[in-house]
């Protein structure tokens, strides 16, 4: 790539990576859009809102406890459903 001012990213070399992400975004979406309601609920609220257990909870109305169990099992299950589709981390 010849650039009239130096590069600093040279995109060429980026375009498996940005595909491989792309893929994967799209892949846990996937995962996440299967579960069981309630439970995506929780996931999306942990992973894609970013908020803890007992943030969860209080806006769910859920026990903590029951927010934990059921973040572990949408997060097993959306790890089997990528593990099954060839994802491998």
């Amino acid at each position: 790539m010849n650039c009239p001012v130096p590069c600093l990213i040279d995109e060429r070399d980026n375009v498996v990576e940005i595909t491989n992400a792309r893929q994967r975004h799209t892949l846990v979406i996937e995962a996440i859009d299967q579960l069981p309601p309630r439970r995506r609920e929780v996931v999306q609220l942990a992973v894609l809102q970013g908020l803890r257990p007992t943030e969860i909870a209080a806006t769910l109305g859920m026990a903590e406890n029951t927010v934990r169990v059921q973040m572990a099992r949408g997060v097993k299950t959306c790890a089997d459903y990528m593990r099954e589709r060839g994802e491998r981390e």
